[in-house]
């Protein structure tokens, strides 16, 4: 092992030692606070984490988000057709908690946040917590653009590391709401939509892209959001990430043009 990165490690170590949760210093990597931080490997659970272990350290993040103000806001959904999870050779799914903050701009610095990629995501809203059906507990559904940027030095280590690490999520901006009809469930899988980047078209998609049965992510949401004790209610979104490939994040303006189901726009300067 190298001297710096021995250095590092004794660096972390004297951090971890201040009575402070591990849970509490990952809030300061989300509010990007300019000090010194443990790394996230000592962070995050021990390798191997257990899928257990996963659960519990976003049981306790959302507890955290909650005492300084950030509400839960749902749960994003993470396909195996996401490189990074194919990368890390995941066997599954992946699902975590967002936060209101997730959702406060649609500006994002690309130096600052540590931006990575843009992505595409198709939207559900929670309304009808009543429906049997974890697919007819969703009233509208909106084309939205994730910004990525893992808060590791370089890339995720671990598939359990991504999973903490909220798979690298930094914001959303979502777009045009349509209401979801018994008709719009049926087209609405196969309907493409275009990633423009300052107005140039560089990405196609549509959410059968995420999974072979992309409306089952809905389950999966509503399954762990229950596990990690916030089930979704009213209001509530499920994000699907994985319905195009992802596109290096660079300065300018992206717009989704989803056709009837309207659009969503954000910058990166």
């Amino acid at each position: 092992m190298c001297f710096q990165a021995k250095g590092n490690m004794r660096r972390s170590a004297l951090i971890l030692s201040i009575q402070k949760t591990n849970v509490e210093y990952y809030l300061d990597y989300l509010k990007r606070v300019d000090k010194d931080l443990p790394i996230l490997q000592d962070v995050f659970p021990k390798l191997p984490a257990r899928d257990e272990d996963v659960i519990e350290f976003h049981t306790k993040l959302c507890s955290v988000m909650k005492d300084n103000n950030y509400r839960f806001k749902g749960i994003k959904v993470t396909p195996l057709s996401n490189e990074t999870v194919r990368s890390l050779h995941g066997t599954k799914p992946i699902c975590v908690p967002v936060f209101s903050n997730f959702f406060q701009d649609k500006t994002f610095s690309k130096n600052q946040c540590r931006l990575q990629y843009v992505e595409p995501a198709i939207c559900f809203k929670i309304g009808d917590i009543s429906n049997p059906s974890a697919l007819g507990k969703c009233v509208s559904y909106f084309p939205a653009i994730e910004v990525v940027g893992t808060r590791f030095p370089f890339y995720p280590p671990s598939i359990s590391g991504f999973a903490c690490d909220l798979c690298s999520s930094v914001g959303f901006s979502v777009g045009t709401e349509n209401k979801l009809t018994s008709s719009s469930t049926k087209t609405l899988p196969g309907y493409h939509f275009v990633l423009l980047h300052d107005d140039d078209p560089i990405q196609v998609g549509c959410l059968n892209l995420s999974s072979d049965d992309p409306l089952q992510l809905i389950n999966l949401a509503h399954t762990y959001a229950s596990k990690i004790g916030c089930p979704l209610q009213e209001g509530h979104f499920i994000l699907c990430s994985g319905v195009s490939p992802r596109t290096p994040a660079k300065v300018g303006d992206y717009t989704i043009q989803w056709g009837a189901f309207g659009t969503a726009t954000c910058t990166i300067v």
